[in-house]
């Protein structure tokens, strides 16, 4: 019992720290894309990766950040306000579908989760090939949804998007009418930003060993610590037993030392 709570304690605080990192990652890139490109669609740019890492450390527990790092995209779009066009499309009140979608979009994972549950974490993530085959099938999973769940949610349909018209006025003093719903479809290309991280960014953790299922990597290190004592108990007998004889035999040859010597100078005497 105790030994499930401090594992669950570990593994929440594992998620708060995880989740809270990424969220402020994902919160200045969203801003920093804007100041650089000017004009950019709400993406994941480290989600995937998070999210990847995440649910293979600690199965289906993981699927709860991923809303705490979709919220944090929100978030750093809501502060884009030179533009009146972007703050719009990031506004949750008129694009709220395109925070769900993304959202369910992430239930892609729950193929990961099944996966390690049936053949374990190690033999997935540690086969380089069948590593690199996951997270494709993770990103195109993740788009197929979400573009399925953003149609469905605005037009209710599959066959055609929806239309949301917003008019703002640009720095030229024209009038510029943009369909939010067609812009945020043409955005998911911006997706790739995030594939790329999640290949780049696997890599790099995997040789760390953040990459891994903590609860069979903490059971294996209890049952290497428990092997290493019964070692030592064992082995640490022997080793005292060998430097105890060791020392009677030292005891015994210094006395036979003292009687040759005594003999050989009273045979010199005589």
């Amino acid at each position: 019992m105790n030994h499930e709570k401090s594992l669950a304690g570990y593994c929440a605080k594992d998620l708060i720290l995880l989740t809270v990192i990424s969220s402020l990652i994902e919160f200045a890139l969203s801003k920093f894309c804007y100041l650089v490109v000017g004009v950019i669609t709400p993406a994941t740019y480290i989600t995937l990766l998070v999210a990847f890492i995440v649910v293979t450390r600690w199965g289906f527990y993981g699927l709860f950040a991923i809303p705490f790092l979709v919220l944090a995209t929100v978030l750093g779009g809501m502060t884009v306000t030179e533009t009146p066009f972007v703050s719009e499309v990031y506004k949750f009140s008129t694009n709220w579908q395109y925070y769900v979608s993304i959202v369910l979009g992430f239930l892609a994972f729950v193929v990961n989760a099944l996966l390690y549950k049936i053949k374990g974490t190690d033999k997935i993530v540690n086969k380089t090939l069948i590593a690199i085959l996951i997270l494709i099938v993770d990103y195109v999973l993740f788009n197929i949804i979400q573009f399925i769940s953003y149609r469905l949610l605005t037009s209710h349909t599959l066959s055609e998007g929806a239309t949301t018209i917003f008019q703002y006025i640009n720095g030229k003093g024209d009038t510029v009418t943009v369909n939010i719903n067609q812009y945020c479809e043409r955005g998911f290309t911006y997706n790739l930003i995030g594939l790329a991280v999640l290949f780049v960014g696997f890599f790099i953790f995997r040789v760390q060993g953040i990459i891994c299922n903590v609860k069979d990597r903490l059971i294996a290190e209890a049952r290497n610590r428990e092997l290493d004592r019964i070692d030592r108990e064992t082995f640490g007998v022997s080793e005292t037993d060998e430097n105890q004889d060791d020392i009677t035999e030292e005891i015994v040859e210094e006395p036979n030392k003292e009687v040759v010597e005594e003999e050989s100078e009273e045979k010199r005497d005589e």
